[in-house]
């Protein structure tokens, strides 16, 4: 699934937030093996074999005037703000995740109208790749870097 988006964030008249654009990209794949035994006299059972695997990447990149800033709003929804209010914040982040489990149940019946059933589930392997966003606030007329902040899973 491919997706792309600007839309307007602060739900207001004004323009505060300038550009809002997104970017999703994720692809996920699953696959599922079962063995089915046959209805015995006392005893049956289902045996599987589960795989997934999926990947998602996804970019922000929203700019805007710093709200403590803005002095006043036009009435076309422009605002005004003192030169270097303009922050622009960009995110990129990717998950990969991969399963493989097993699983199985089985059933026993000791008498006519009573059925024992047990089951367990077992996942051998997971591995969810490292997921980091950035994010860079900077003041467009000025250029100085106002913030930065990393986040590390």
């Amino acid at each position: 699934m491919d997706a792309e988006g600007d839309f307007d964030v602060d739900n207001t008249p004004a323009h505060i937030v300038t550009s809002n654009f997104n970017t999703n990209d994720a692809k996920q794949m699953s696959h599922e093996l079962r063995m089915v035994s046959p209805v015995f006299d006392r005893t049956d059972f289902v045996l599987g074999l589960f795989y997934f695997d999926a990947d998602v990447h996804q970019t922000l990149d929203r700019r805007g005037t710093r709200i403590n800033l803005i002095t006043a709003i036009n009435p076309d929804g422009t605002v005004q703000a003192p030169p270097g209010s303009e922050l622009v914040l960009v995110a990129n982040s990717t998950i990969k995740t991969q399963n493989v489990s097993a699983y199985g149940q089985g059933n026993f019946r000791p008498a006519d109208r009573l059925t024992l059933t047990a089951g367990a589930a077992s996942l051998l392997r997971s591995r969810i790749s490292t997921f980091s966003v950035r994010c860079r606030a900077r003041s467009m007329a000025s250029g100085r870097l106002v913030g930065v902040g990393r986040i590390l899973g």
